[in-house]
């Protein structure tokens, strides 16, 4: 029988979930085990099988393969690694249905060419879609709670000027204080941004200043030292970078989407 084996990670910030590699080292011993030939590999790494909208490049290539007749069966190492949704789910068992392919789930005890292991597919189905419902909702009540008490919000890149933990990096503080100073005496953010990189300065996730990613960043209000969750506002624990009166300021700069007159070689240009 020809199988491929499918593995998936999101990103692993806590290191509880289990690599690609452990996934597929187990999935082939399956496979030898059983005299089963692995036809290929498909692997989708950083990515949710839970988040809507999420694209699996892999998971959809071997969906393909599938309907080419290339695979007899697939093997998982835990079904939550495969799909997304109940829905998601049932449309998987009718398209491998469909081109008599089977599925194998190493952690679940599910082969989809026995009655039982069907039935055992589409309850593991619904169990991991609750699962999932339920991380979101674990998730969304530490943001509110994280957000009540003033803490700094931690997700995603490194915010400009801060570390991770909410402590005041002095070198990039500077940078924005003086950003501040020369959009105020009527510099571009075009103008402010070149300079930035022309200096190498890079934004936390080490590419150059665009006038958008400048912009966003200079209108948060953890710049003043306060947190916004779901439209209210929180006082922060953290030190400012500006004073509410000075961020304020900027960001009625910033709103009014102006183009920024100004003398250069004793000549009047403007520059958006």
């Amino acid at each position: 029988m020809r199988v491929g084996i499918y593995t998936r990670i999101s990103v692993d910030r806590d290191g509880q979930s289990v690599a690609p590699e452990r996934q597929e080292a187990d999935a082939q011993a399956e496979c030898a085990s059983k005299g089963w030939t692995v036809a290929d590999v498909y692997s989708d790494r950083n990515v949710s099988a839970f988040r809507r909208g999420v694209i699996r490049p892999e998971y959809n290539r071997m969906l393909s393969d599938v309907r080419s007749g290339l695979l007899d069966g697939i093997v998982v190492w835990k079904l939550d690694r495969l799909s997304r949704s109940v829905l998601d789910f049932m449309r998987t068992a009718e398209l491998l249905k469909e081109h008599n392919c089977e599925l194998v789930s190493l952690r679940d005890d599910v082969d989809t060419s026995t009655p039982l292991g069907v039935a055992m597919f589409q309850i593991m189905g619904v169990l991991a879609e609750l699962e999932a419902a339920t991380t979101a909702d674990r998730v969304r009540s530490a943001h509110r709670y994280s957000a009540h008490q003033g803490k700094p919000h931690t997700g995603g890149h490194r915010p400009f000027g801060y570390s991770r933990q909410g402590a005041i990096i002095p070198g990039e503080a500077g940078e924005l204080k003086a950003v501040r100073t020369k959009l105020l005496a009527g510099e571009s953010l075009w103008t402010v941004a070149s300079d930035l990189n022309g200096r190498g300065v890079q934004t936390t996730a080490s590419n150059d200043w665009t006038t958008s990613s400048l912009s966003q960043t200079l209108r948060s209000p953890r710049l003043r030292g306060v947190r916004t969750y779901r439209g209210e506002t929180f006082q922060g624990t953290w030190e400012p970078v500006f004073t509410e009166q000075e961020h304020l300021e900027l960001l009625d700069l910033l709103s009014r989407g102006w183009s920024t007159k100004f003398l250069v070689n004793q000549e009047e240009r403007w520059l958006t």
